[in-house]
């Protein structure tokens, strides 16, 4: 499930959901509720990467070669 990944990678980084629903001023039970759904939006996506320092990618398959990435500046 998304949202046991998306845990995973947080607490491989020593954060949580909490803190990321702090830092970005989402409510908590809103994002629970959307993990629970496997509903999160791209922004959402994005806003997860930005929070763990990494970007999201499209990544092709056969070669490993990074085709583009999604940050913080797509979606604002």
């Amino acid at each position: 499930m998304l949202k046991n990944k998306i845990d995973s990678v947080f607490s491989l980084k020593g954060k949580n959901i909490n803190d990321f629903c702090k830092r970005y001023n989402i409510s908590q039970p809103n994002i629970s509720q959307k993990g629970k759904k496997n509903s999160y939006y791209l922004k959402e996506g994005v806003l997860f990467a930005d929070f763990i320092n990494t970007d999201l990618c499209f990544v092709d398959r056969e070669t490993g070669e990074v085709l583009g990435k999604l940050t913080l500046e797509d979606i604002q």
